[in-house]
């Protein structure tokens, strides 16, 4: 069994193959979406339209934490204001969680949260919420109550207007098993509805204000998959009351689909789901309060589960985001005048690790290269970063074919230098690309190499690296014209890759800490905690009297402000994602403990922004991909929002409980 560099590799490796071959068919499409500024990718996901912010909010979800069994549960708050994503970071928000019931108050112009999700105990069991939150602005609040449904998730919920209630109905239990009682929230207390109701399981609900009611679909709860039936009911003060329907009148598979109310067309709007046998349908139904009919969009947003659906009625739309096809997404759709299609920001760049990102001091600015995204495909794009302001490049001729590039500003030149997987060479003088193809000798292929240009030695330094079999040892030089490969030095660190390498403008040499790898190919995977120097033509091990602990993947960058470097972040020895904050002051390791930090991550980047002198630090992956700008200044670290208005810089604010992310890596 090959042993892969870090968590993404096997992510990165199936990327590699599978787009390059698609990214020659599909150039220009594919890189119009995947530049979109969005939420990562997540399933179980809710979206509520907010008629005072006259936006769309999103909170929470699920996706795979790296390629185990394991998920991270999301906390995250964006908003969607018809063309872009917003990352919104409100104070105290809830746990991380999917599954959860989440509606519009408009008795108390609130978003109503209830129940979900958070993960699954040693025995496979859910570890389900039972808890009532209310965003109210900016805040989330937990809401006191002296009854409440038991913890569930996956359940049926709709706000009814006409009575201020949040009515929920069903879900599952801790152990999976269906439940089918009915809770009434009135805004200060739960109350569980007797009755002998429907016995639906996947419920979806919602409530249609055109003819005062809230409706129910589901499937029937007979044992064998095959006989499970769709049915519909409307619960009105009477109760729960079945609609009679041919079940040829009825939408078939709505097990993890959508239900919601489109104002302009009085009418609810069925978009889904999947048949109890698994097989998910792209079929959109319309109901206008006494059939349903069958739409027929020429495109749709595929075969897709558990997302996330919300009307906006002041522009005539609907918007649906996320869920799983053949795995969690982060595709946007817009569904208007019976037609889906895909929407995506492409003023900012989305979410991504294992890119390039480098102060360029000669135009003042930092220079984002490539990437990889959540849905495994690689970026070849190229954007710049000014004082919180992200403009997207488009140079021709361009690299387009040096994937998740290696990036290093060369200051005695003045230009970008891009290092391929494949050992090419490009570099950007600030207007034009100028590539090298023809080199010899030049590096083999390897992915997760480190490299830092070396003002003192004049010359590019790379390290270590992993071929998809072997992790490397090997150390070049590049000087602009030619690489130069280390002889052969004993003494030099062992085999890894994704190190903190950074240059040390104290002791003026280029320095290597941590990273994984192995001593040889017969050895087990090591995580590696010790420190090198470089000093031209050999390395030689340092041992400061106080080091980190050992760690691969994390972020690191130059404070000139206080003349040390920082790093941020990473992976740990017991493959937890951390957020610990080191400091190197040309002899000496301190850990740092700002009253707030970013969320745990690896892979990220930090770079100086000339523009304002700050430490500035983008992107990452901890079970999912991050894209907030973070910037650490006097001792602090400030969230920048994405840029709404293009020609306004975007206010810093403290991360504060945003910044404590939903990493599992507690788990």
């Amino acid at each position: 069994m090959k042993t892969t560099c870090g968590s993404q590799s096997r992510r990165n490796r199936a990327a590699r193959s599978g787009f390059r071959i698609a990214f020659l068919l599909l150039t220009l499409s594919l890189l119009a979406f995947a530049a979109a500024a969005r939420p990562p990718a997540r399933s179980a996901v809710r979206l509520v339209w907010n008629p005072e912010t006259k936006k769309v909010v999103l909170f929470g979800g699920s996706t795979p934490a790296d390629s185990s069994r394991r998920r991270t549960y999301m906390n995250d708050l964006w908003e969607w204001d018809t063309n872009r994503w917003t990352q919104i970071y409100a104070e105290g928000a809830p746990v991380g969680r999917s599954g959860h019931a989440m509606v519009w108050d408009s008795g108390q112009g609130r978003i109503l949260l209830f129940g979900g999700i958070r993960g699954f105990d040693d025995d496979g069991n859910g570890l389900l919420l039972d808890d009532t939150w209310a965003l109210e602005g900016n805040t989330w609040r937990e809401l006191t109550t002296s009854t409440r449904p038991q913890p569930r998730q996956s359940h049926g919920f709709a706000f009814d207007s006409a009575r201020n209630r949040l009515v929920v109905y069903g879900g599952y239990d801790a152990g999976a098993e269906p439940i089918f009682d009915t809770w009434e929230f009135d805004g200060v207390n739960w109350t569980r509805i007797s009755e002998a109701g429907p016995t639906i399981i996947n419920p979806l609900m919602v409530y249609d204000p055109a003819r005062n009611e809230t409706l129910m679909l589901g499937s029937t709860n007979e044992d064998v998959f095959a006989d499970r039936k769709t049915e519909m009911y409307r619960r009105t003060d009477s109760g729960w009351t079945k609609i009679e329907l041919a079940a040829d009148a009825l939408p078939k598979c709505t097990s993890f689909g959508a239900l919601i109310y489109e104002e302009l067309y009085t009418r609810v709007v069925f978009q889904g789901g999947s048949c109890q046998s698994g097989s998910p349908v792209a079929e959109s139904w319309v109901w206008h309060g006494t059939e349903w009919a069958q739409l027929q969009p020429a495109a749709t947003p595929g075969f897709v589960t558990t997302f996330g659906m919300a009307n906006e009625p002041t522009r005539e739309q609907s918007i649906l985001f996320g869920g799983i096809d053949f795995e969690e997404r982060s595709t946007s759709y817009v569904f208007r005048g019976n037609k889906w299609s895909p929407k995506n920001d492409v003023y900012s760049p989305g979410a991504r690790s294992l890119f390039g990102f480098q102060s360029d001091t000669l135009t003042g600015r930092i220079l984002l290269m490539g990437g990889i995204d959540d849905q495994r495909s690689t970026y070849n794009d190229m954007w710049s970063l000014r004082s919180g302001v992200w403009e997207r490049m488009n140079p021709t001729p361009y690299p387009d074919s040096c994937f998740n590039p290696l990036t290093v500003w060369d200051s005695d030149r003045s230009k970008l230098v891009a290092i391929c997987d494949n050992g090419d060479v490009a570099e950007w003088d600030t207007q034009t690309w100028a590539t090298f193809t023809s080199l010899s000798p030049k590096p083999g292929n390897g992915r997760f190499r480190n490299a830092v240009y070396d003002p003192k030695l004049k010359k590019t330094v790379m390290f270590g690296g992993f071929d998809e079999i072997n992790y490397l040892r090997e150390t070049w030089t590049w000087n602009g014209t030619a690489w130069t490969k280390l002889s052969k030095d004993a003494a030099a660190p062992k085999p890894r890759c994704l190190t903190a390498m950074f240059f040390d403008p104290i002791s003026q040499r280029t320095l290597l800490f941590g990273g994984i790898g192995r001593p040889t190919s017969d050895d087990a995977v090591t995580r590696y905690g010790d420190m090198w120097a470089f000093e031209g033509t050999k390395w030689v091990e340092l041992k400061p009297s106080k080091i980190p602990a050992a760690r691969y993947g994390p972020a690191v960058g130059y404070d000139p402000a206080t003349n040390s470097v920082v790093m941020f972040g990473g992976k740990d020895a017991n493959e937890i994602y951390i957020n610990e904050q080191w400091e190197w002051n040309g002899t000496l390791w301190a850990q740092t403990s700002p009253a707030s930090l970013p969320s745990p991550r690896m892979n990220g980047s930090l770079a100086v922004d000339p523009s304002s002198g700050k430490l500035t630090m983008f992107g990452g992956w901890s079970g999912y991909y991050h894209q907030e700008i973070w910037t650490w200044s006097a001792g602090k670290w400030e969230v920048v929002p994405i840029v709404t208005d293009r020609r306004r810089p975007a206010r810093p604010t403290t991360g504060g409980e945003a910044a404590q992310g939903t990493a599992d890596a507690a788990n």
